[in-house]
This record gives structure tokens, sequence and C-alpha cells, in this order.
């Protein structure tokens, strides 16, 4: 290493923010330091280090290959710093640490809630932060090191990470009590002509559904979007068109507002649910312990 200068905490800080962000300017305005002194930290870095951190591009810059390494390390490096400080709050509350654990819509919506019920009762002496993510964004949170433990859909991209089998749900049709009267089965195939309330385009029903869609040759025609299980019953029950639901989380919503649910007949619709976490950060005994608690809750969900 070169230079007289040496790393801090702020600067590594501002390394990854820049990295992240694409951006020194960026970086510096979301950590309020001036540009030139942000420029300036990224320069004493490099001279430190003895070697080019980032590129220089016309939209900014981009990480070099020795930044890349740099920026692996640097996540390890606050990771760690983040399970010290949970682990000495914790110690000093009694506790043996905090899982964050960030879950999809669909886990949260339908079991989630009574397997952490019981967790918290086997481990008292563990808290879970839980938090409400799409998919896509909890892989990356695990790859990054944010979130220390995900539940995601089964079939999303998780290379490089550790998965365990979950759970398993079925999606079923959302739609008004006069809706096909005397039909409890249909294909998507069936409902070609329908107008349709979905979630959210970061949703990963909302996906599957538009995937389902390209690969059948069958226009899926969205009359809404809305961002929650109970908006999609809501708009269906008000005649924007028919919903597509995890039958658990739908259920009640479907009963209470008057709807029925009509099973779908695709493999597809037979979804799984995956626990993944990053091998490459230390698992912490808290992790483990929801790890294996959750991993052992892996039986289907039953259908109505």
């Amino acid at each position: 290493m070169r230079g007289r200068h040496q790393v801090n905490l702020e600067s590594l800080n501002l390394f990854v923010l820049a990295a992240k962000l694409g951006s020194i300017s960026k970086a510096a305005n979301e950590m309020n330091i001036a540009l030139a002194a942000a420029s300036r930290r990224i320069k004493n870095l490099e001279e430190y280090y003895g070697a080019r951190l980032f590129d220089r591009t016309g939209r900014g810059v981009e990480a070099t290959s020795a930044g890349r390494v740099l920026l692996d390390h640097a996540h390890h490096v606050f990771r760690r710093l983040d399970i010290a400080t949970r682990d000495l709050v914790d110690y000093a509350s009694g506790l043996i640490g905090t899982v964050k654990l960030h879950a999809c819509t669909s886990a949260i919506a339908q079991f989630l809630p009574e397997d952490l019920s019981r967790f918290a009762a086997t481990y008292p002496d563990t808290r879970v932060d839980l938090r409400e993510a799409y998919t896509g964004n909890i892989v990356s949170l695990i790859r990054e090191g944010l979130a220390d433990v995900g539940i995601v859909m089964a079939g999303t991209i998780t290379d490089g990470l550790d998965t365990v089998p979950y759970k398993e749900d079925r999606l079923a049709i959302v739609a008004p009590s006069n809706f096909r009267e005397g039909i409890d089965r249909m294909q998507f195939a069936d409902l070609h002509d329908e107008s349709f309330v979905v979630l959210e385009d970061n949703a990963s029903m909302t996906r599957l559904l538009q995937s389902v869609a390209t690969t059948t040759g069958m226009p899926l025609q969205i009359r809404a979007q809305v961002d929650s299980f109970d908006g999609v019953c809501r708009m269906v029950q008000s005649g924007f068109g028919i919903g597509i639901l995890p039958v658990v989380a739908a259920r009640n919503l479907a009963y209470s507002l008057g709807l029925r649910l009509i099973d779908l007949e695709e493999t597809w619709a037979l979804r799984k649910f995956a626990i993944c976490t990053n091998p490459h950060f230390p698992a912490t005994l808290a992790m483990r312990r929801i790890v294996e608690f959750l991993g052992q809750k892996n039986k289907s969900t039953d259908n109505p």
C-alpha cells in the first residue's frame, strides 16, 4: 500500500455508495458532504491502495476490477460492524441476537406470522426484525449483506446464495359471485376475454402472469393495478375485472366481500417458497436458529 492516508469508515462508506449510485456527486449529496471533499476522499483511498478504484465515464463512475475487490471487502466490513452493533444492543437487552428477515408479500400474508409466533415462543431471547419486500429486492439485499435471511419465491435466480425449501401455496381466481356460475375449475386460457386486476409490476405474481401470457400468446388485459391483496379483492368487488391470488391469503378477504374463489388448473399455480442466506457472510446463532426452525415448517399449505 502506498500513500500517507489511512482508511476510515466514512470514506469506505462513500466509496460503497458511489459504486452503488454510479456517481461520486450523488454519493456526496446523500452523505451531505461537498463534492470536492468526496473526490478527495476517493483519491486518498486510491493512493492508499495504490490502485484506481473507479473508471470515470460520461454517465458517472464505474468500479474497476480493483474497485470491485474492495467493494466486496467493504460489504464484509460493514456487515460485521452491523452484527457487532446489534449483538451488543441485544446483549444489553437480555437477548442473544436479532435477525433481519425480509419476506415477500405472499409469505407474510399467509403462513409466516404464525410460524414466527411459534419461533418467538421457542426462542424468546431472539428478536426478528421483519420487513416486507419484493422477491427480486430481497435477493439483492441478501447479496449485499443488508438482510440476514430472506423468504422468496422459488425459481428466482439466487446463484451464489444458500437456499432451503420453505412452503408451497396455490393460486386461485378471485371473481364476483355471479362469475361463470356453476364452474368451479378453470384454466388460464378460459380467461382470454377477461380484464384483470393485478399487483404492481415488481410483484412476483404479476411477473408470473405476464410471463404465462407471453408464453401462451394470450393477451393480459390489465384494467387496474394495486399494491395489496386487499386492493385486488376490493377492485374485483367494484367490477374492474378478476384477480389471481394465493388461496390462503385471499380466502377470508374474498368471502367477506362476497367474492368467490375458482380453482386455477395450471401447474404454475402451485408455487414454492425458499429461505435464502448468503454463505459469504458469517451466520449468527440467531440466523441459524430461524433458518433451521422455518426450514422444518416446509409443509404444503392446505387447499380450501
